[in-house]
């Protein structure tokens, strides 16, 4: 699946990059993610913090029956 339509990043490469132990930062120089509209980004960003208000929630929950 395409996370960077702009540069015809998949997530394939992606998952490659981390498997050879790549940074985040290094990735986004190397493909160039995030250097035209900037969407892919945003989107990352998103998911990531609402998988994290997610898990906040069910810790809370978890603690406070």
């Amino acid at each position: 699946m395409y996370v960077c339509i702009c540069n015809k990043i998949t997530d394939e490469m992606i998952k490659e990059y981390s498997a050879k132990g790549k940074s985040g930062l290094e990735m986004l120089k190397r493909l160039g993610l995030g250097s035209n509209c900037g969407i892919c980004l945003l989107d990352k960003f998103h998911s990531h913090h609402s998988a994290e208000k997610a898990d906040l929630k069910k810790s809370l929950k978890k603690s406070n029956p």
